[in-house]
Parts: structure tokens; sequence; C-alpha cells
């Protein structure tokens, strides 16, 4: 091939990959796309290179940057080669391959090869389309180089393959070549070759390449312009490196160990060659490497390279990452003999018109060829008038077999008329078996009819019975209303009488406070000092501060159903006490909430009939250190002003119990809804980053489905975590991060009837 050459720099790009989850989230790195720069901070080492790519860069980006150059001087007859370096994890396949090998042509995260492969059809089809006289051959073929030794990654027999160098071509001996006329075609090879391919899982990547992949491409276009023909050949290389791997991080043994070292072993010549490059040494050792042979062109040869390092931004990285961007500053100091590998001739449009005047002269010798079949058609008609005696003779051993055949035919008919005869006697017994049936059936018939009208005779006088009870039914329904109406009026009678009981009821219980005020003062009784109008507790929210069941906590009791006009209390179901006073266990509960940053203990008393209601207890903030529990009704207390008090005592057999104060209760019961206590992991906090600020958000896992959370952000002037989500549609849920009594780190969660009015996302 003969065409000028010039030499090129190796183009290099460096693409960051975000930090790894469960590594140091700190990054190492300065990233500076407008200025192509990166500075390694902790080193305070910056880097200059052709293109600097930061975690945000698309697939796309990238691909319009990096290869596309590359793929139109491919296209144009001259050879090019993009290849991937990097630590191992860093994202080398990804952006080679994409997200998934099955990925289709409209996915985002589609890797330079296939993207490559698309554009490479596209535009030759287009160009074959409007250039009749322009015609395109295309072949690949897949190695991989695994501990040393080339692999053939298109054959399933695992085939071994070699390199021969011819002057400046590299040769592959053993390596199948497939024609591919479509970017379908092309694509499903290399996915074949791909699932081929070594991999195994390691502690910083769970499809770690253990060999470095090459997929080459070879085009070859013609394109003929009057009497010349423009032959142009070209060679693109796709390289996939394994990634360099340092043991502490990998924690590789065996196997796993001897494969990172043949892969540390090749990327050090790799870059042994590179730096005698760039030292321009006049001998460069690129047999001592099948790697660094097979790209002998790529590196300082016939080649427009592209060179795209993959680095981590983690901190704990940092030394891997000096070594690629080294790597990377060194190859951008190569300079290749890039050309056209073109080749112009006339002899090819002589050698086709000897074709044509060949062709003409084989189409002569296949006329006269024609001419002497017809000859022998001829004489075949010939032999067939002579073979005409013997037609006759056939035709009278015909004559004969149709007369032995007739014979055959009345020895059948005969046979066919004793069959008849046979079908018509059996016919005639079925008719008598027929009327045997129908005889049958008529007697059947008859005995039906008559044992149904038995049973419908049996039937009528069933239902006349039931009439006749039914209107005896009804006389006595009408008595009984009478007898009701009745009732009812003596009840009407009852109601005035028990109004006037009640009022002297209430008499009698002023009477009976009056005496209680003084029995307790004669047994030098503690009364708590919460009936004052002094104690204030306003600090208690009902709707804020739902039960948090402790260990102290004893099983849910009921209270009576002490309706405003009803007698305030009765004995409490279980209880033995005759005082209408005194609660027992399972009747009452305690336990402590979480209000305000601090937990108070509350007393539940449940009603009578639904346990779900209950009239809620507190400890005044003056009582909280006195050594008997004395507690008020918050509602009675916030929204009356009265105080309704009840107190921790021992009855005669020692047993704790619930000592009630004579006073009615004014408020209504509240429903019983506790607060929810989690730990982790049911919820986390972290810190992100949002308009250049840092935000805590707390995320609470669904407790019906870990894979859902709800979204907390902090709110100042509630002091308290809210969901964003409810916020939003003027209603909330609320959260506290504190220790439970035991000081163990916890979740508060509101009560259920702040539930949420929003979603869980998915985690």
């Amino acid at each position: 091939m003969d065409a000028s050459s010039k030499k090129v720099s190796i183009k290099t790009a460096a693409r960051v990959r975000p930090c790894s989850h469960g590594t140091n989230l700190q990054s190492s790195l300065t990233i500076d796309s407008e200025n192509s720069t990166i500075i390694v901070k902790s080193k305070n080492k910056e880097y200059r290179l052709n293109n600097v790519f930061d975690e945000d860069v698309t697939q796309e980006t990238i691909y319009d940057t990096v290869a596309q150059p590359i793929v139109y001087d491919f296209l144009g007859g001259i050879n090019g080669t993009i290849f991937a370096y990097g630590q191992t994890g860093s994202g080398k396949t990804f952006t080679m391959n994409g997200y998934k090998i099955t990925e289709t042509s409209d996915s985002p995260t589609r890797g330079i090869i296939p993207r490559s492969i698309e554009s490479i059809f596209e535009i030759l089809n287009e160009q074959s389309k409007n250039d009749p006289q322009f015609k395109f051959s295309i072949k690949c073929s897949y190695i991989e180089v695994y501990k040393k030794v080339a692999f053939d990654l298109l054959q399933t027999d695992s085939a071994t393959v070699k390199i021969q160098a011819s002057g400046e071509q590299i040769i592959i001996v053993g390596a199948a070549e497939f024609v591919v006329t479509s970017a379908k075609e092309c694509l499903s090879h290399f996915k074949n070759g791909w699932n081929n391919r070594k991999t195994a899982p390691t502690s910083m990547n769970r499809e770690s390449s253990r060999s470095h992949a090459i997929f080459m491409l070879t085009l070859v276009t013609e394109e003929i312009q009057g009497i010349s023909v423009n032959l142009r050949t070209s060679r693109l290389n796709f390289v996939d490196l394994a990634g360099s791997e340092n043991q502490k991080q990998t924690k590789s043994t065996g196997e796993r160990l001897k494969e990172a070292g043949s892969i540390n072993q090749d990327l050090s010549h790799l870059a042994t060659v590179i730096r005698d490059l760039e030292k321009k040494d006049s001998f460069i050792q690129y047999r001592n490497c099948f790697l660094t042979h097979l790209l002998r062109d790529s590196l300082g040869g016939n080649s427009r390279t592209s060179v795209i390092v993959t680095v981590h931004s983690n901190l704990k990285f940092v030394n891997d990452t000096l070594s690629t961007l080294n790597f990377a500053e060194n190859c951008k100091k190569v300079k290749n003999k890039a050309k056209v590998n073109v080749a112009v001739s006339t002899k090819d449009v002589e050698a086709w018109k000897t074709e044509i005047q060949r062709v003409q002269k084989d189409k002569s010798s296949l006329m006269e060829e024609i001419q002497q079949l017809k000859e022998e058609k001829e004489q075949m008609e010939k032999r067939q008038k002579e073979d005409a005696g013997t037609i006759l003779i056939l035709q009278n051993e015909k004559k004969t077999l149709k007369v032995e055949a007739a014979k055959h035919v009345q020895e059948v008919n005969e046979e066919k008329q004793n069959l008849q005869t046979q079908i018509s006697f059996l016919e005639k017994n079925v008719a008598e078996q027929k009327e045997q049936i129908n005889a049958l059936e008529k007697s059947q018939k008859e005995a039906f009819e008559f044992q149904l009208a038995q049973m419908k005779k049996e039937y009528d006088l069933k239902i006349k019975k039931l009439s006749n009870d039914l209107n005896k039914a009804n006389e006595k329904e009408k008595k009984r209303e009478a007898e009701i109406a009745e009732m009812k009026q003596i009840n009407s009678g009852l109601q005035n009488d028990n109004k006037q009981l009640k009022e002297k009821v209430q008499a009698l219980q002023i009477i009976n406070d009056q005496m209680k005020n003084q029995r307790d003062a004669d047994d030098n009784y503690e009364q708590p000092d919460i009936c004052s109008d002094n104690g204030d507790l306003d600090y208690v929210d009902e709707n804020e501060v739902p039960i948090i069941p402790t260990d102290e906590s004893v099983s849910s009791g009921e209270e009576s159903d002490s309706k405003e006009n009803e007698v305030p209390m009765q004995a409490s179901p279980g209880s033995t006490s005759h005082q209408s006073n005194i609660i027992r266990a399972p009747n009452y509960r305690l336990g402590s909430e979480y209000y305000r940053s601090k937990w108070i203990k509350h007393l539940y008393i449940f009603d009578f009939n639904d346990k779900t209601l209950c009239y809620n207890y507190v400890i005044p903030p003056k009582n909280e250190k006195s050594k008997k529990a004395h507690f008020i009704c918050i509602n009675c207390k916030n929204k009356h002003k009265t105080n309704v008090c009840a107190t921790i005592v021992s009855n005669e057999n020692g047993e704790e119990c619930v000592k009630l104060d004579t006073k009615k209760h004014v408020c209504q019961r509240q429903k019983f809804e506790p607060q929810t206590i989690i730990y982790e992991p049911d919820y986390k906090l972290i810190t992100v980053e949002c308009g250049g600020k840092k935000v805590e958000r707390l995320y609470v896992l669904d407790s019906n489905d870990k894979t859902f959370y709800y979204d907390y952000i902090w709110n100042q002037s509630a002091q308290s975590y809210r969901c964003s989500n409810c916020v939003k549609k003027k209603h909330y849920s609320s959260a506290h991060l504190t220790k439970d009594e035991s000081k163990k780190e916890c979740c508060v969660l509101s009560a259920q009837k702040h539930h949420h009015d929003c979603k869980p996302k998915k985690l």
C-alpha cells in the first residue's frame, strides 16, 4: 500500500467513576472537564489530557468525543484502535460494552463498541445506496489473552491462536473470521464471543474480567473511478483490558491470584513499551508479550489510537489512580504514523474486459452443446417408434387382465348380496327391540306421573298447614306488640323515677365526698398536689403523645362506661373490691410516652365496652419525683379546667391497683393509639447535598415491605422530622430520634392518627 503518512499523537481521555458503595466516600480528585485537567488532591499532582469526564458524563458523549473520530478514519482506510485501561471495577467494560450485553439500539447506556458498529454500517449502507460503483466487505474476529495464551472467542472449542509478523502487517493464525453484512449480525458475533470470555467475582467486582479481550473489524472498500479502481483496507481494534489488581483490595486467592499475576505482568509490559516509545528508543520489545505484539501497529505504528483510562474517585484507591493517570500521560507523548491504506489499479478493468471475452467464448461453447443435445433427442424419438411393437404386446396383456378383473368383480357382487341379506335380518331385530323399549318407556312414564300426583297432593297439605301456622304466628305477634306498647308506657314512668333517683344520688355523692375528705385527713392520706388550679398540664397534647409500653407496663384493663347522665364509676370487671373507685389489672395500663425531648409516665384506664377507648392520665411535673404515683386526666384539665385524679396504691393483699378520684370525667374518652419505636436497620439517617448545602434525611423503611421507605426531613420550628411528601399535602407524619429508657438509640414515630397521606418510595 502506498499512501502518505503523518505522525499523530495518541489521544488520551480520563473517565471518573462515582464513589463505590461501602468504600470511603471522600473524593481524592478535582475534575475540570472544561480545561481537560484532573488533580489528585492528596498528592497535589495535576494531569492535563485531551479530555477529562466527570461522574455524570453520558455514554453518548464518550462515544462522540473519543470513538467517533477513530470510526470516521477507519471508514476512510486508516487503521484505528480504541482501548480502555484502569483498575479493576473502575468502569472499563461499562465504557466499552455498556450496562448489559443484551441492550437494544435505543438504550442510552450502550457502550463504545455497539455504537461504533451501528454507525459503521449506517454510513457504509448509505454510501453504497448513493454510489453504485461503491462496494464494501466487513469481517469480524474476537480473541482474548488469558494467562499469556491467546484464545479465539468465536470458536466453541477454545482454539488457541498465534501471531505472525509480515513486514508492517500483523497476521493472526488460527482465529476465525466471519463476514458480516449488518450491524445486527456483527453484534450477534460480539455477544457470542463475550459470553465465552472468562470472568469471575472478586471483592471489588462481581463480574471481574480475567483476560484481555480484542474485538477486530476488517473493512475492504472498492470504488471505480473511470478506468481506475480504489481499493482501501483498514482494521479497527476494540481493546477491553483486564483491570490491574491489588491483592489486599481484591482479596484474591488460589486461581484468582494466579490470574491477577498474569494480568498485572501484561499491563506492566504494556506500560514499559509506552515508556520506551516516549523515550524514542531504537528497539521496542513488542514480542515479549502477546498483548503488545498484537497491538504493535496501535502503539507507535500505522494506526490512529485513542486511550480512555477509568479511575476511582475514592481516596482509598488514590495510589492506583496515580498509576493509571501516569500511564495516560505517557501515552499522550507517543506518536503513531497513520496513513490511508489504499491501492489504485487500472489492470483490474482490463482483467474484467478479458473476463467478459472469456464468458462470451463460454457462451458459444454452450450453444454448441445445446445443438448436440437436440440431435440426441431426435435419436431418442426414433428409438421410441422402434419400441411400438413392444407396447402392442403390453396392451394385449392389459386386455387379459381386464377379463380377470371382471370375474373378480362378479364374485365381489355376490358376496355383497349375501351381506345385504344379513343386514336386513339385523334391521328387523333392531325394530322389534325398539318397540319393546317404547313400551317400557310408556309404562315408566305412567308410573312417574302417578308418583308426581301423589307428591303434589302431599305438598298441598303441607302448604295448607304452614299457612294456618303463619296466621297463628301473626296473631301472637299482634299480642306481643300490644305488650311492648304497654311496657314502653311503664318504662317512661320508670325513667322519670330514675331521674329523681339520680338527683338524690348526686346529693348523696356530695355528702360522700365530704366524708371521704374527712377520712383521708384522719388517715394522713398523702393526696397529690394536682387538684389546684395552679397544676397546669397544657404541656401535653393528646394528639401527639400516645402510649409507649415499657418493661413495667401491665396488661390493659377496662373502665366502666361513665356517661354524663349515669352514676360516675362502677366496679371494673375482674375486680373483687366493693369500692367503686378501685381499678385492678387488667383494666388499666402504665407506660411512658416521648414528648418534647423527654419520656413522660402515663396511666390509661380502658372503656368497659370498647377497649380501643380510654381515659389518659399523666403525672404533673411537680409530682414526678414523688414516691407515690399520682396522675391527673389530661383532657379534663386542659380542655375543661377540671382535676380528675388517680393514684397507684396497694390493696390489703399487697397487690397493685388504681384508686380513682370521686369526681366525674367531663371529657370524652380518646382513642388508644400507641407510638411506634423502631431501631436500626429499620431507619437510616443520611446526609445529602441539595442546592450546594448539606441536608439531613431520615429514611424509615416500610414495615410491610423493606424495599420501600418514607423520606423524612428536619423541621426546625417543630424540632422533629416530618414526611416530605405528606408536608406537600398539608398533612404530616412526624418522627423523633432519641434514646429509649434503656439508653438505646431509637426512632419514635407519631401515633397512628398521624398516618401517611403519601405512598412509600422504592428503595
